[in-house]
């Protein structure tokens, strides 16, 4: 038990009563944020909105799907066809002076793909297409994700500016009680210097607190893709449901991950980069068709022919050894972003189970047990038992206490994000819609 107090420094019912309904101002329950001018207020639903509208690298990947998808229809078409004309026997000597003597052959060649190579360079574009579509879904997670846990770090620091301000203020009439009692000479001169240093102390603590919502806002913005935060306060619920949820259930939910997806999808790409060099294999054949006029007997004739390259020295054998190469690189590519993603989300889920057993500790014991010794001291200094800074020190214990739940709970929504990007599964948003 703290020792009481000289008798002679006891407290006045009057002071006690101000005393004590000062300190009721510390017990309101962070519900409502400080005011923040610019712009309107913006929840969770809003901020994404805006990041999947405005954020320009993700407009960037959607640019690059569409361009992609612009590949296919150009991966189909024909080879163009060739035009060739050609004058024999002019210009000559003796007979073949000028034209008379001149035979000239106009006639067209078009090259026809055989082995399946137009098919196969539908399927490359087409690949491409999904490892590009793949980098956009990835890029949307990572943005959602970032948004996500920028916007929760935004609400934690308007509730801390606002506990802080609430301490700020019980701090600054505490000192002027304190110098009120000095001057009344029931309490020694010493005092003010500890009331003094509790006020400073207290502006420290409330100017670190919204220098950090200044640096959590521009978080937000750039998160969303954006100049400045042009909004207002972050309007949101903390105390969201935490579903119980395994790690095994989370690592069978993989198959959704971006991560996963755009690794497949490039193991296509190659195995398709590998049936284009399979086909080169394979030699086009050149078909020629034609119409030549001889000038000496005024006769016409029709040409036609064929050509083929002969595969003696070059196969392709090169080309398609090292498409086989890139294949199995992807696929070990894709097993070690397998790997990589069950390490970061057993991190992450070892991160959101910590956080939300410290919250649920601090809710359930830490602050019951902080507001039951409050309520204790300050009927204790309502009799003459305790001295105010007793009381100032049991009130500065439930703050801190409060300002570590909302570090917890901040821990809670960043982990949760973090899960999400890497499953794809929604954790606290389901618990925020039911």
């Amino acid at each position: 038990m703290p020792p009481t107090h000289p008798r002679s420094f006891g407290t006045t019912p009057i002071v006690n009563r101000r005393l004590l309904s000062l300190l009721g101002l510390g017990l309101a329950i962070w519900i409502t944020v400080p005011s923040i001018k610019a712009g309107e207020t913006l929840t969770l639903d809003e901020a994404i909105a805006r990041a999947l509208e405005e954020n320009p690298e993700l407009l960037a990947t959607r640019l690059e799907v569409q361009a992609r998808e612009a590949r296919i229809s150009q991966a189909g078409v024909l080879p163009n066809p060739e035009f060739f004309v050609l004058s024999e026997d002019i210009g000559g000597s003796g007979a073949y002076e000028g034209f008379a003597r001149s035979q000239t052959t106009a006639q067209v060649s078009q090259r026809v793909e055989l082995g399946g190579k137009r098919g196969a360079r539908r399927d490359v574009a087409s690949s491409n297409r999904d490892v590009a579509s793949g980098a956009h879904d990835l890029k949307r997670r990572e943005i959602v994700a970032d948004v996500r846990r920028a916007f929760y770090t935004v609400l934690v620091a308007q509730h801390r500016v606002h506990l802080m301000e609430e301490l700020m203020g019980v701090s600054m009439q505490f000192s002027r009680i304190v110098q009120e009692r000095i001057q009344a000479g029931k309490i020694p001169p010493i005092d003010d210097v500890k009331a003094t240093a509790i006020v400073a102390s207290a502006e420290i603590d409330l100017a670190r607190s919204q220098r950090e919502l200044d640096s959590a806002r521009y978080g937000l913005a750039a998160a969303i893709g954006i100049t400045g935060p042009d909004f207002g306060p972050a309007q949101g619920e903390l105390f969201l449901g935490s579903p119980e949820v395994a790690l095994q259930e989370l690592i069978d939910s993989l198959s959704k991950s971006p991560e996963l997806q755009k690794a497949a999808a490039e193991i296509d790409e190659r195995e398709a980069l590998l049936a284009i060099e399979r086909a080169k294999r394979i030699p086009d054949i050149t078909l020629t068709g034609g119409y030549r006029t001889l000038e000496p007997t005024n006769d016409h004739t029709f040409v036609i022919g064929a050509s083929i390259p002969l595969p003696l020295f070059d196969r392709n054998k090169g080309g398609i050894l090292e498409a086989q190469r890139r294949v199995l690189s992807a696929e070990q590519a894709r097993n070690s972003v397998e790997a990589q993603i069950k390490n970061s989300l057993a991190g992450a889920y070892q991160l959101y189970s910590a956080a939300k057993a410290e919250a649920q500790a601090l809710q359930e014991r830490v602050l019951p047990a902080n507001q039951t010794s409050f309520d204790a001291i300050s009927e204790g200094y309502r009799l003459g038992k305790y001295g105010y800074l007793d009381v100032l020190e049991a009130q500065r214990s439930l703050f801190q206490s409060r300002l570590q739940l909302l570090r917890v709970l901040g821990d809670l929504h960043a982990a949760a994000a973090e899960i999400e990007r890497i499953t794809g599964k929604e954790l606290l948003t389901e618990a925020r819609h039911e």
